[in-house]
């Protein structure tokens, strides 16, 4: 019993400390900087740190010796599953296979995404390239591909505070571009939904692929196909 507790309170523990809050900060101008933070702990991943590494010293090479090396025997190959299922089943039945894989797959990223938040999201993007006609182009293809993000992420995810503006710039000569977003997520969530997956995946994927039958029914069909070519 008492094993049996502090199980439970290992899971417990790791219960709850999944369940705090998991912030990104990302802020971009002129160089990207990344910054995690879980409770008292901050992280920065970006920009990276190149740390310049001390020459290693070459050590005098050692003579090797010789000794006799006995070739291992050679074990019969296992029969591959997938080549086995495929055998079985089928173009169809991997093509039904391989559907099955996405949407368990996309489930899981939807579940994902319903649970992250957007507390702010702030960018800011001055469109120029010294011509006017040309600037005004871009200007145009760039509204043509950031809004529509734009709607599929407020659409998708939870979206507190953001403002966007996208502006012509017909005095500059190159892009200017500003961006700031803090995104929250329980990793809980996360885990949550990866379990979920990997059980999916594993009675409805990985277990058709390992137990797959012959179709008898369609070993019936070429016979009679090629017992009636044959007449």
């Amino acid at each position: 019993m008492i094993v049996l507790y502090i199980l439970l309170a290992i899971i417990a523990l790791i219960v709850l400390a999944f369940s705090f809050r998991l912030t990104l900060q990302l802020d971009y101008h002129d160089i990207m900087e990344l910054e995690v933070r879980y409770l008292f702990l901050k992280f920065k991943l970006l920009p990276w740190e190149k740390k310049e590494k001390a020459p290693k010293e070459k050590k005098p090479v050692q003579e090797k010796k010789k000794t006799k090396e006995k070739k291992p025997k050679e074990k019969p190959a296992k029969p591959n599953p997938l080549k086995t299922f495929w055998h079985n089943e089928g173009v169809d039945g991997v093509i039904a296979l391989l559907k099955e894989t996405a949407t368990i797959v996309s489930g899981m990223f939807r579940s994902v995404f319903k649970h992250v938040m957007i507390d702010k999201l702030y960018l800011q993007m001055y469109i120029g390239s010294g011509d006017a006609a040309q600037t005004a182009t871009d200007y145009g293809k760039v509204c043509a591909e950031i809004f529509p993000a734009l709607g599929t992420i407020c659409s998708i995810m939870k979206v507190r505070k953001y403002d966007v503006d996208i502006s012509p710039d017909f005095l500059a000569n190159q892009n200017e571009t500003e961006l700031h977003t803090v995104v929250t997520l329980r990793p809980i969530f996360v885990t949550n939904a990866a379990v979920v997956m990997l059980v999916k995946l594993l009675f409805q994927v990985v277990f058709k692929v390992l137990f797959s039958k012959t179709d008898k029914s369609s070993e019936n069909r070429i016979e009679i196909k090629q017992g009636g070519a044959s007449s």
